[in-house]
């Protein structure tokens, strides 16, 4: 599954520089030189924070220093718990400006106000969840702080939400499925469904889901790019795997359906592990008597598994159609 790439746009709204005695013909205010190019903030974006469609405003209170450089600190962070300060203060040492200038000199230390905007638009993954950008949501710290003792005690679950966006764009949630069972799972994910609110620019989904219920899966004990946002699996049924290359299709064809140039196709329903092996059962072979089934079970035992770093905890199911195509010479 693709992790969805995104494109980071900026918002220079007007910048709000401090008052200056000097009379206006005898006063220039800074002016922007070098405005930093979008791949800069692209590389800045708070990881975790594009990962989970996480957007973010700052305001910056700039002096302007020597050599067209400025000096900023953050005035303001919305939401403060993603790093969104942290990273405009970052790029704030590639702005450039020219200095205000007083009679044809420069006059140092002027102070700037700059909002800057950080939105996330993704690229649809192969396994779409519908799900907006938000203006606040909890981080993977705030998840681990909700779920309480039980976090200590290792291991990963998931509580798989089902709400309405409110008129205030927060959420009206209620639990549909926590897994494992009775370890407060579901009570830790709908305290932290308080905390997120859709972002504005999502205001066809506000609209649709205002009566329309969508499914929030929370993640507890991932790794903190798949906290709190299941973004890769929403934990309801099998999710639908993509056909094996060509090339694991040529090393686990039956060598004697191959030999006779007969086709089959497998379907699979994979349940994961934490290592390999998974455990896949054969929902349907055709034709039967060749050991395609077989075949794909055996591969994909081999390689399946649930690890730290994915989307996906044990238990999970994946589904897959294998086609077998002989290539016959002619």
């Amino acid at each position: 599954m693709r992790i969805a790439l995104a494109v980071v746009t900026l918002i220079w709204l007007a910048c709000q520089i401090g008052s200056v005695s000097a009379e206006p013909e005898a006063y220039t205010e800074p002016r922007w030189l070098v405005r930093p190019q979008a791949e800069l903030f692209s590389l800045m974006y708070p990881a975790d924070a594009l990962v989970q469609r996480v957007e973010g405003r700052v305001i910056l209170d700039c002096l302007t220093r020597p050599a067209q450089r400025v000096e900023c600190g953050i005035v303001s962070e919305t939401p403060n718990t993603w790093r969104f300060g942290e990273a405009a203060v970052a790029m704030s040492r590639s702005f450039r400006l020219a200095p205000a200038t007083r009679a044809g000199r420069e006059v140092l230390g002027t102070s700037l106000r700059i909002p800057i905007a950080f939105r996330a638009w993704v690229e649809a993954p192969d396994e779409e969840l519908e799900l907006p950008a938000w203006e606040a949501a909890p981080n993977a710290e705030d998840v681990r702080a909700a779920w309480g003792d039980a976090a200590r005690l290792g291991g990963r679950a998931r509580g798989v939400l089902s709400c309405l966006v409110k008129d205030d764009r927060g959420l009206d949630c209620q639990l549909v499925r926590e897994t494992p069972e009775n370890l407060g799972v579901g009570v830790a994910a709908l305290a932290l469904a308080s905390a997120f609110a859709v972002a504005e620019g999502s205001a066809a989904f506000v609209e649709e889901h205002r009566t329309a219920r969508f499914i929030l899966p929370i993640n507890f004990g991932f790794a903190s790019q798949f906290e709190p946002v299941g973004v890769g699996h929403e934990g309801l049924g099998p999710i639908d795997g993509p056909p094996p290359p060509q090339e694991v299709i040529d090393a686990i064809y039956p060598a004697a359906a191959r030999a006779q140039g007969v086709d089959g196709t497998v379907g699979l329903t994979c349940t994961l592990r934490s290592v390999p092996p998974a455990q896949c059962e054969i929902e349907n072979e055709q034709p039967t008597g060749w050991g395609f089934g077989l075949a794909a079970v055996e591969a994909f035992e081999q390689v399946l598994s649930a690890p730290d770093d994915s989307p996906f905890m044990p238990g999970d199911q994946v589904r897959f159609d294998v086609q077998f195509t002989a290539r016959r010479r002619p």
